[in-house]
């Protein structure tokens, strides 16, 4: 009855939203960058966002912490609808992030205390850092999610994949189980939209990769440093790693041509593949791929309570990354 309630919603969001975008400008267009046909709706986000905010108003859905967080979520996501409307300098989206991450980490008592193991050592406690490591994870996952929402699908499957390791990573169960239920659901029907072919077509926008990326961090840090979930904080990597990486490395790249961070260019990996020959589908199985052998990765280590070598294991990833990406620039 409860998925039911949730979809009847979605859908309702969907066909409200499909005939105001067009009158309200919230319209992707095909540019020199952007390589799909046609005006399609960016309304992902807000069918996503404002469902669950409905859903959770009406019925309580959700734990308190993660209510609270959905709602003060709020105007970053207001700010990401205006920016699909018309594009807003980076600097304000920015200064909204940093304002809510530290007003939740203030008021819901949201933070990362921990790392977790690494070698001998056995907790990596982060002492007074911890609100400023917390605020530099959280903006740095967020962008980075955004930034890398750049072939259909993408954004929308490591998004389905990232909330569903959370059932798998801590083991079953839990009080936030109907919380990433409906998180999973409202994903899968947004992918079902933005993989088709048909007019009913539509992208996640700024409202989505953005709002729903804020929302995952929060999840990330409750799940790994809560002492009642079997979720160990070495694990964090094997979720959040691919998309920050790639945006590390773009950034970068930015910084040494003299450009802006946060200039839209055709340096991201999905960019190089495409660029190399790979047809989207292929670039975005290849992206799938990449992201799935890292989740695989995180649940072997943690099926064998391997967890003080996880680290260095990533490493081993990091370097084949970037032996891909010299591989494709070449």
């Amino acid at each position: 009855m409860i998925y039911w309630v949730i979809l009847l919603f979605a859908i309702f969001y969907l066909i409200l939203f499909f005939k105001l975008a067009p009158h309200v400008g919230l319209i992707d267009m095909p540019d020199n960058r952007k390589n799909h046909s046609g005006e399609i709706p960016l309304i992902g986000g807000p069918i996503i966002f404002l469902t669950l905010i409905t859903t959770d108003f009406l019925f309580e859905f959700f734990p308190k912490n993660i209510s609270l967080i959905v709602y003060l979520s709020s105007p970053l996501f207001v700010i990401s609808v205006l920016d699909d409307i018309k594009p807003r300098h980076w600097s304000i989206r920015l200064l909204i992030q940093l304002l809510l991450s530290v007003a939740i980490i203030y008021i819901a008592d949201v933070k990362i205390l921990s790392l977790g193991q690494l070698g001998q050592v056995k907790d990596i406690q982060l002492g007074i850092l911890a609100p400023i490591f917390t605020i530099l994870c959280i903006v740095g996952l967020t962008n980075a999610i955004n930034m890398f929402d750049g072939i259909d699908g993408f954004a929308g499957i490591y998004l389905l994949t990232s909330f569903s390791s959370f059932i798998l990573f801590s083991g079953g169960l839990s009080i936030y189980t109907q919380t990433i239920v409906n998180f999973v659901l409202l994903i899968s029907f947004f992918l079902v939209l933005n993989l088709s072919s048909s007019r009913f077509k539509i992208f996640l926008g700024d409202s989505g990769s953005m709002t729903i990326g804020f929302i995952l961090g929060w999840h990330l840090i409750i799940f790994s440093q809560s002492n009642d979930l079997n979720f160990q904080p070495e694990l964090v990597i094997w979720i959040a790693s691919f998309p920050i990486i790639d945006s590390l490395r773009v950034m970068f790249e930015r910084h040494n041509n003299k450009l802006s961070l946060f200039h839209p260019d055709r340096r991201h990996f999905h960019h190089l593949l495409i660029n190399k020959g790979l047809s989207k589908n292929k670039s975005l199985a290849f992206l799938v791929s990449f992201n799935l052998i890292l989740l695989i990765t995180g649940l072997v280590i943690d099926t064998l309570k391997i967890y003080h070598y996880s680290y260095f294991i990533f490493l081993i990833f990091v370097f084949l990354y970037f032996k891909t990406i010299k591989f494709l620039k070449q």
